[in-house]
């Protein structure tokens, strides 16, 4: 899953993500709103080459990676071992106010 969480003046912002990318869902509350996708061949076919043209910055960069990782092995079904699980909880776990590790992979380095 994607999520976009904003202030609620920013509504209009996520209504237009949502019609602009044919997907996702825009949800509102007293001070937030999110845009959500959790459809795996959207975010695989759609979110995916998105983020790789116009990449992330910081640990979000970071998340992404993680996240990209997560959805290659549910897509190849490995989710369903008892490995695949491992290494998608490990990801999750590691993810947003929960990293600990910055480090910048050496393959996005020496590109």
């Amino acid at each position: 899953m994607i999520k976009i969480t904003l202030h609620v003046d920013e509504l209009p912002l996520l209504k237009m993500l949502q019609t602009k990318l044919s997907c996702g869902v825009v949800s509102e509350g007293k001070t937030k709103c999110q845009f959500t996708i959790n459809e795996q061949s959207t975010l695989a076919f759609l979110i995916i080459p998105i983020i790789e043209e116009f990449p992330l910055n910081t640990t979000k960069y970071l998340n992404y990676l993680d996240f990209k990782e997560a959805l290659s092995i549910m897509q190849k079904g490995a989710h369903l071992t008892t490995e695949g699980k491992l290494q998608i909880l490990e990801f999750k776990s590691n993810m947003n106010t929960s990293r600990s590790n910055y480090a910048m992979p050496l393959s996005i380095l020496f590109e």
